[in-house]
């Protein structure tokens, strides 16, 4: 294991023989790759695909911070089919990457669903990022009149959130559903320039 505070860089996901799902890095130090050959995987770093509805699940939020920071400045991180819980927003992400599923599911719709308990979804906050082939529920429909504009910094009820802290330049939604926040996409940035949605679903009440 990498005890807290240090780092093991690698040269390149290729480096890396293992199972997308198997947990390699269970650790409170961190990994990174300095090259962005081949893919990172979400499982890798201990992602787990175990929601199956309200009151269940293991908590992804940390585990999903720590494989984006360990993708490279215009990797790929790949998470597989399957329902993961958030219980604690994740950290806005501030580098080029994308992520995107392992595949569709059998309607060429998102397999991988990302799942979030009272607490907002992703934050983009950088510029050319992509995300592909992921759907970003929030757990129940909120009912309390969240602001649908949240100033800089609280990001508030929202499920996708393009700038911040940085403009929102040239990022891409490919094939991407947002269910059940108060707003589905946001973009909180002034210099919101040549971002692409490409089959973009918002919609409400599609999961329990």
């Amino acid at each position: 294991s990498i005890s807290s505070g240090f780092t093991l860089t690698f040269p390149s996901p290729s480096a890396i023989s293992a199972d997308p799902m198997q947990t390699i890095f269970s650790t409170t130090g961190t990994v990174t790759f300095s090259r962005a050959t081949g893919d990172v995987h979400a499982g890798w770093f201990g992602m787990v695909s175990d929601y199956l509805g309200a009151g269940t699940g293991t908590d992804n939020s940390a585990a999903f911070n720590r494989a984006v920071t360990a993708t490279a400045t215009g990797g790929v991180l790949r998470i597989e089919n399957g329902r993961y819980l958030f219980t604690v927003a994740p950290a806005a992400i501030g580098k080029s990457m994308t992520i995107a599923a392992s595949s569709l599911n059998a309607y060429g719709g998102s397999a991988a669903i990302l799942v979030f308990r009272a607490v907002a979804g992703l934050d983009l906050d950088f510029e050319y990022q992509t995300v592909r082939d992921i759907s970003i529920w929030r757990e129940t429909r909120p009912v309390d009149g969240t602001s649908v504009s949240p100033a800089a910094g609280t990001f508030g009820n929202v499920g996708v959130r393009m700038g911040n802290t940085y403009h929102s330049v040239r990022n891409r939604l490919e094939n991407v559903s947002i269910g059940n926040f108060d707003t589905g996409l946001y973009f909180a940035s002034q210099d919101a320039l040549y971002n692409t949605l490409s089959n973009v679903e918002i919609r409400f009440n599609n999961i329990g």
